[in-house]
């Protein structure tokens, strides 16, 4: 297995380019060293919770404050980060049904696709193939609206009379 796309990704790290360079350590092994350090504290602390949570919003919070920062951001990077936020979405629903339980290796996995949905938007075009674009259209209701479901609602309601000491109940 090749290393080159763990130093590609560890070379973009400033931090570690640097460090790399002064301790003559490859950037890719300190790269390595470093996501072992963050899986032992997000499985072993009683830290793990908050620390992979904060790993899960770093990059997408970047990159929203980047996006929002250009003058013209492209709809591709615009695309990526609408996934990145239904990703971190759906992981948050799931987190909080107690998946970690299940599966205890879950914050580790949430952290690895949210990065690998950010390194590149192609990879942001795989997740709206394969989930996304399968989602039915009769869930994407477009135009509802509190006043519509309030309107429905009472519809469906039989009527109601109350007067004093008694309620009389209509069917339409």
């Amino acid at each position: 297995m090749s290393m080159e796309p763990i130093k590609s990704i560890a070379d973009s790290i400033p931090f570690l380019k640097e460090a790399s360079a002064k301790s003559k350590i490859g950037s890719e092994y300190l790269f390595l060293l470093i996501c072992f350090i963050c899986y032992l504290v997000i499985q072993r602390t009683m830290f793990g919770g908050l620390f992979s949570t904060i790993l899960s919003l770093y990059i997408p919070i970047r990159d929203s404050i980047l996006a929002v920062r250009s003058p013209n951001p492209r709809t591709n990077e615009l695309k990526k980060l609408v996934v990145v936020f239904i990703g971190l979405s759906i992981f948050s629903v799931l987190e909080n049904c107690g998946i970690r339980k299940i599966l205890p290796l879950f914050s580790v996995l949430k952290i690895i696709v949210l990065y690998w949905i950010c390194i590149k938007e192609e990879n942001a075009n795989v997740v709206i193939d394969l989930f996304l674009r399968k989602i039915p259209n009769e869930w994407l209701r477009y135009g509802d609206s509190i006043q519509d479901a309030v309107k429905a609602a009472a519809k469906s309601v039989p009527k109601v009379d109350i007067k004093k000491n008694s309620v009389e109940i209509k069917a339409d």
